[in-house]
């Protein structure tokens, strides 16, 4: 094959690759956002989206993605150790590979990892990873360490520090970015109802509802639901489920559909229990989809079970379920999951009629109680928002005020503005009419002058036609007759004789230079002359 034909092959195939290597570029970065976006309604469904990435052929840095991505939807999940296992995939590529700009997400999934199970380590890693994104300043996920910091102290029973860590998250968010401050809302409604400031909270709530209207249909997902369940919680603890309902059809409305993992099944549940309709309340409890490795989540569904079938008067069924509960005593890693634990035992224990174990555990819930909602505490806390509230309110004001400066300073700057560019204007129209009068004066004068050098040019014309006449005739007469005077002079046989020619060369001659003259004399005087005059 010639040299040139191997080249342009070579050349083809290399730019065919190209392409096809742009479009497979394209196509991963298309796939992965439908996964991020696909991870809160259907998991499954960005589990298979992540996994045809990986035929794709992509990046480290798309791979990395896809991993953590994996890990994050698997822990949501409960799936810890395959999660796990694709933690420890991305930890490997990140070392090998020197993608060290990822490693305090890293240090985030293996944070939230540890929050199933080991809170003070998740605490840990949530910590370092807000450090590593301080470094980066990079605010939005800092934001993210900051609010599971807060919720693991939360967890605790310590809500003054929870709410350091809020106000930071305050502090960080910018107001357009609604999705975030939705989710500081959640995160402050939560707190508040934790320590019964039920409505303190739903206020909170109501902030939320406000940035969720704002937000584009694209942005309305499932994530949004903790934010009506928060506010549904807050009126069902104030006793107005009516309130409550009135948000349950504002979320479907909202977001089309409920998606069967949500817990706010069991908030509608509730409700329905509230307001004396068991048997609706048992339909939403029997589409509520979950597992028993959702420990805490499966224990309320049991709760609510329980609650409907004791409201119906239904005592086969109410003490099978309480059997239920006795069995399955879940252990979860923090306080505020205890109390609802306890809480649930003794009305299990109460419902088969076993009074001493329904009150042993009635003690384990009040001594919790009673060190999560300490008077010192709440008032702490009381005092502490309100300190928050009155800087934000402080510096609200002064940025109205420096508004308000600068709006005065601005119409100021506007007045002299006025002044100068009218001074100005007056200027220019000054000069314009300055300039006017002068060309209007010189073009005045030009014409005069056009007027004045036309008369003289017609003039010289008219002189140039009458020389030209006076040469014709007045001075080409008497040369001719000169000049035939000669020639008879010069024939033989001329009759006049010398001295008759003489006469008349002499008067002939006069005569010319009597022309002559006259022109002369014209021409001296400058003066016009016509033939006239001749």
């Amino acid at each position: 094959m010639p040299p040139k034909v191997s080249v342009l092959l070579l050349l083809l195939v290399s730019g065919s690759l190209q392409a096809q290597s742009l479009r497979n570029s394209q196509e991963i970065i298309n796939l992965y956002d439908e996964a991020v976006a696909a991870k809160l309604n259907d998991p499954s469904k960005s589990i298979r989206l992540l996994d045809s990435i990986e035929v794709l052929g992509p990046s480290h840095e798309y791979v990395l993605k896809t991993y953590l991505l994996h890990a994050e939807i698997l822990i949501a999940e409960k799936e810890l150790s395959a999660a796990k296992t694709y933690f420890q995939k991305a930890e490997e590529l990140i070392h090998s590979k020197k993608l060290n700009a990822y490693v305090g997400e890293l240090l985030f999934i293996k944070g939230s990892l540890y929050k199933e199970y080991h809170h003070d380590s998740a605490y840990f890693y949530f910590d370092v990873a807000l450090h590593q994104f301080r470094l980066l300043n990079d605010s939005l996920h800092m934001a993210q360490c900051l609010i599971r910091l807060s919720n693991l102290q939360m967890e605790k029973g310590n809500y003054l520090t929870a709410m350091g860590y809020l106000t930071q998250v305050d502090e960080l968010i910018p107001k357009r970015n609604l999705r975030q401050r939705i989710n500081l809302f959640i995160n402050q409604s939560h707190m508040f109802t934790s320590v019964g400031l039920d409505t303190r909270a739903v206020g909170v709530c109501k902030k939320s509802m406000l940035l969720i209207e704002q937000l584009p249909n694209s942005e309305r997902d499932a994530g949004l639901l903790p934010a009506f369940g928060n506010i549904c919680d807050g009126y069902l603890n104030l006793n107005q489920p009516d309130s409550a309902l009135l948000y349950v059809h504002k979320a479907i409305q909202i977001l089309d559909s409920i998606p069967a993992q949500s817990p706010f099944w069991i908030t509608m549940a509730t409700i329905q229990t509230q307001l004396g309709k068991p048997s609706i309340a048992l339909t939403y409890l029997d589409q509520y989809r979950v597992t028993p490795e959702f420990k805490f989540n499966y224990l309320l569904k049991l709760a609510g079970y329980l609650d409907a079938y004791q409201q119906l008067g239904d005592v086969v069924r109410a003490n099978k379920i309480a059997s239920q509960i006795i069995a399955f005593n879940p252990v979860v890693p923090s306080k505020l999951g205890m109390l609802k634990v306890y809480s649930t035992m003794e009305s299990a224990f109460k419902q088969l009629g076993n009074q001493p174990m329904a009150h042993s555990y009635l003690e384990k819930h009040f001594a919790i109680y009673r060190e999560i909602f300490n008077q010192k505490q709440v008032a702490a806390l009381l005092d502490k928002d309100f300190e928050v509230t009155l800087q934000q309110s402080r510096k609200q004001a002064e940025l109205e005020a420096n508004f308000l400066k600068a709006s005065i300073a601005f119409q100021q700057q506007q007045k002299w503005g006025l002044i100068i560019g009218s001074v100005l204007l007056l200027i220019i129209i000054s000069l314009l009419w300055i300039r006017y009068r002068y060309l209007k004066r010189f073009n005045k004068l030009l014409n005069k002058m056009v007027d004045e050098r036309t008369h003289e040019l017609s003039m010289k014309n008219e002189q140039l036609s009458e020389y030209a006449f006076i040469n014709a005739h007045k001075l080409r007469a008497p040369l001719a007759r000169i000049l035939g005077l000669q020639q008879i002079y010069r024939m033989k046989d001329s009759e006049l004789s010398t001295e008759a020619l003489m006469d008349l060369l002499a008067q002939e001659s006069q005569g010319l230079d009597a022309i002559v003259h006259s022109i002369t004399e014209a021409i001296e005087e400058k003066r016009i002359f016509n033939r006239h005059d001749l």
